[in-house]
């Protein structure tokens, strides 16, 4: 009889277990799906331009680090 006891105890034991090893894998994937569809998203967002320098500035523009005005 106690042998009997012992065995459910150890299969109890290995369901739950199993169920919670489903349960981790399922939400790895769940979050492995989102970050792929949030990065396929910002790759379209972003479009790079390519343009001129405007014909009403007349000097490049240089950030270096320089003391600011006022105007």
């Amino acid at each position: 009889m106690k042998r009997e006891q012992h065995k459910k105890k150890k299969g109890w034991k290995k369901i739950v277990l199993i169920i919670f090893l489903l349960i981790i894998a399922a939400v790895g994937a769940y979050a492995f799906s989102v970050y792929q569809s949030l990065n396929k998203a910002v790759d379209t967002m972003h479009e790079p331009i390519s343009r001129e320098k405007s014909d009403k500035r007349t000097d490049e523009v240089t950030l270096d680090k320089k003391e600011p005005s006022l105007f």
